[in-house]
């Protein structure tokens, strides 16, 4: 990438952001920010920029379609799985190779989880196979003067790409509510546990 600031808005296929980074080669970089629906460099000076970006996202369906800015005299390509893709600058489609599993994401839903253990500290354990879409899950503490103190995915489950957003204690801290997206491709085992004290 040469000039301007780069940037790709998605328009169809993705449910959320999972995080991303950036591995800058050449050139100078202000931000880069991964938005729910988008991501944007923020670059300064005016030497070539070279980089690559990892945007991690929670994808709906076999295609991810939007509009790729892409500053003249530049290139964009991205890697999806095994297969390189160049964006055109504008209209793109991207194929995710979830084929059939991203038919039907689980719909928006309320989900009811016990916090195990006492009164001083418990535990919630959060299931992400098969994904999720703006489910809320509800989770019942086992006292209400506790605090989330960890959220944590076992090592073994590393490709279950999540979010969790909006957490806020109701019923007088006697219950913690948060909305839980999770990619459809998450493997049946994978979970999120979380500590309150």
């Amino acid at each position: 990438m040469t000039t301007g600031f780069p940037h790709v808005v998605y328009s169809t296929g993705v449910i959320d952001t999972a995080g991303g980074s950036l591995l800058l080669q050449s050139g100078a970089i202000k931000q880069v920010e991964f938005l729910s629906n988008a991501w944007t460099v923020l670059r300064t000076g005016t030497d070539a920029l070279n980089a690559e970006i990892n945007d991690w996202r929670l994808v709906a369906g076999p295609t991810v379609t939007g509009t790729a800015y892409v500053p003249a005299g530049a290139s964009l390509t991205v890697s999806v799985g095994q297969q390189t893709v160049q964006l055109p600058n504008g209209k793109f489609s991207i194929p995710t190779g979830l084929g059939k599993l991203g038919g039907q994401v689980p719909k928006a839903g309320n989900q009811l989880v016990n916090c195990q253990g006492g009164p001083r500290s418990c535990r919630a354990r959060i299931n992400l196979g098969g994904g999720a879409r703006n489910r809320e899950i509800v989770i019942q503490l086992t006292h209400t003067n506790l605090s989330l103190r960890s959220v944590n995915a076992p090592s073994t489950r590393k490709h279950a790409a999540y979010s969790l957003t909006h957490g806020h204690f109701a019923r007088g801290g006697s219950e913690y509510v948060v909305i839980l997206n999770a990619a459809q491709s998450s493997p049946r085992g994978s979970h999120l546990i979380l500590t309150f004290a």
